[in-house]
């Protein structure tokens, strides 16, 4: 990509001094046959419609940076442990699965959105009955099996882990009681995550040269610049980490106890599974007919029309129950049992320790674009005051992005971390333009012009990630001056 950047600037010199040349041995002729000027400028505006720009972050990168919950330190009651107390420990572990399942009726539903942010469901089209929709996309992770007709997405896992902390004491003479009750529990939530669509405006120059004029038709070359306003199209929120942590110990005087301290710590994993069955797919080659060209399934259209994922635009049918989410849980026991025997002094004390720490993540961005366009321009003059310029070439769109992630810690301001990224997108470029030549050597002027090929810019901008999808079209409007 950095070869091509070199390139293009080198190009667009060669064929401006090639034109620059061309117009100075043709200076005497033109002035002989009274043919307009060759060189030509451009000014105005342009329209980039529908720019997308996705951003998420990363709930285990936020509490990297600001830290866990690691407990609570307690003061104790009783008296201190004989320099001969003896402790043994005894460890034991266990694995129990769980799984649920529930249909999902979605004209009732409505919609079903998935958390990659991407895949959705929604029943609301223009024509079709109530329970068919073209108004659906899956992303590539969702699997397909024609012998069933079946689509099944898998959710983002959700893991829990706790641990609970008990003591029990027991006396060997006199009477004495202590205990020692603690817990700890933690939740990491999924990654936040948003979208933002905009509409952008921006000042549009160009200059360019006829290399070749006849009486209806001529061929130029054009080298063009747009600047865009930024844009604020980076906003996302959420709750990364909650945990607490509680203490509570109790004892009473005594003489010689046993002392044992058992910790359960139990990690939950629990994902959530959508399947959709629609019995219309269950035929030899249903997949590929499904399948679009960058390997998603669906046009996510909601009036039917072309498939911008390049491919067919088939209509899902929901009915009798053929949606059903199941919920998979796994859940893990650690047991340790620790055994000590010591002296417990005479006297009592009760005390109760806690904490709490929630993290939180706010993150906004700018995006920028500026773009460079090299063109052939081929033209033909419908009247003395119209005509019609075409362009064929290559744009060059350099895009910027930068990030401010703010992290809060049980709502107080942690840290704020900033993060850049750049890079240039290459696309093929064809348009048109109007031009309307009220006067001599000035000319009023509308057009538009298409991208093709690769229009996605991938950043990870410190602890934000996302993509920008340029425009496909954009338009534009203005003056030109011969010269």
């Amino acid at each position: 990509m950095n070869a091509a950047m070199r390139i293009l600037p080198a190009v667009a010199g060669v064929v401006l001094a090639l034109a620059a040349r061309a117009a100075e041995t043709e200076e005497p002729r033109l002035e002989e046959s009274a043919q307009p000027s060759r060189w030509r400028i451009f000014a105005g505006a342009r329209l980039a419609p529908g720019v997308k720009t996705k951003a998420s972050i990363s709930s285990r990168a936020v509490i990297d940076a600001a830290g866990r919950l690691r407990g609570v330190n307690g003061s104790s009651g009783g008296g201190s442990l004989p320099s001969g107390s003896s402790t043994t420990t005894e460890r034991s572990s266990s694995t129990s699965s769980d799984e649920s399942s529930e249909t999902v009726d979605m004209l009732t539903e409505g919609r079903i959105d998935f958390p990659d942010g991407v895949s959705f469901i929604d029943m609301d089209d223009t024509t079709l009955p109530p329970e068919e929709t073209w108004n659906w996309h899956f992303d590539s992770s969702a699997a397909f099996d024609d012998a069933t007709g079946t689509l099944t997405v898998p959710g983002t896992p959700t893991t829990t882990a706790s641990r609970e902390t008990s003591t029990s004491h027991g006396e060997e003479s006199g009477t004495s009681l202590s205990s020692v009750r603690s817990s700890f529990s933690e939740q990491i939530m999924p990654d936040a995550a948003s979208s933002h669509d905009a509409d952008i405006w921006g000042g549009d120059i160009e200059i360019g040269y006829d290399l070749w004029m006849g009486e209806r038709l001529s061929l130029g070359i054009g080298l063009g610049a747009t600047f865009y306003r930024g844009e604020d199209a980076i906003r996302a929120a959420g709750r990364c980490y909650a945990a607490s942590s509680s203490t509570v110990r109790e004892s009473a005087s005594g003489r010689f106890t046993t002392t044992t301290e058992t910790t359960i710590e139990t990690t939950e994993t629990t994902t959530e599974t959508t399947t959709f069955t629609d019995s219309s797919f269950t035929y030899p080659g249903a997949l590929d007919d499904l399948r679009n060209d960058n390997g998603s399934y669906g046009a996510g259209d909601r009036e039917g029309d072309e498939n911008i994922y390049g491919g067919g635009n088939p209509a899902l049918t929901l009915t009798d129950g053929n949606v059903t989410r199941t919920t998979a849980t796994e859940t893990r026991k650690d047991t340790t049992a620790t055994t000590t025997r010591t002296f417990e002094a005479t006297g009592s004390k009760s005390s109760r320790t806690s904490s709490r720490r929630v993290i939180d993540v706010a993150a906004e961005g700018d995006v920028e674009t500026q773009e460079i366009r090299l063109a052939l321009q081929p033209a033909w003059r419908a009247t003395d005051w119209l005509e019609l310029r075409g362009s064929f070439g290559v744009a060059a769109t350099r895009v910027s992005v930068d990030t401010d992630a703010t992290i809060l810690v049980n709502g107080a301001r942690f840290t704020t971390v900033s993060g850049d990224d750049s890079d240039w997108v290459f696309a093929g470029l064809c348009g048109l333009d109007a031009v309307v030549s009220p006067l001599d050597g000035l000319s009023l002027f509308v057009g538009a012009d298409l991208r093709m090929g690769g229009n996605t810019f991938d950043y990870e901008a410190g602890l934000v990630r996302g993509s920008v999808e340029l425009a496909r079209a954009t338009y534009r409007a203005g003056i030109a001056i011969r010269f």
